[in-house]
This record gives structure tokens, sequence and C-alpha cells, in this order.
């Protein structure tokens, strides 16, 4: 018979997984495709510039449903 709830295995086995996986380090790949544990971070205009289309580009899609509800809803 299988376990299925938590209270059926044993601390130690919980313990052992928490262990495991704290140990694991964060393992990230890089454009070309090779692994690499540490990147370059962009340079602070680039970022800033990223952030900036993305939040004008969220709240232009906002404003175009909206638009687009009010005219719906007018309609009728």
């Amino acid at each position: 018979m299988s376990k299925a709830f938590s209270s059926e295995v044993g601390i130690g086995s919980r313990e052992k997984n928490a262990s495991n996986q704290e140990s694991r380090a964060p393992f990230r790949f890089d454009r070309n495709g090779k692994g690499s544990s540490e990147q370059k971070a962009a340079p602070l205009t680039q970022r800033l510039l990223w952030f900036v289309a993305l939040w004008l580009g969220g709240v232009g899609s906002v404003a175009i449903v909206a638009y687009g509800l009010r005219l719906w809803i007018a309609a009728k």
C-alpha cells in the first residue's frame, strides 16, 4: 500500500528532501544554449527602457480594452 498523506511519511525523509532541494545551485541557460550559473546583468538604461516599454504596452492594452467596452456599452 502506498503512502498518500504527509502524516504517513517519516519525518526523516521530509528533512532529507528539504536538504536536497536547498543544496541545488540555480542553473540557467545562455542564449547560445550553453549552461551558465552566472549571467551579466544588462545595463541599467536598457533595463529601464524595457520596463517603460512593457509598462506602456500594458497600460495601452488596458486602455484599448476599456475603450472597446465603452463603445460596446454605449451602442446598446
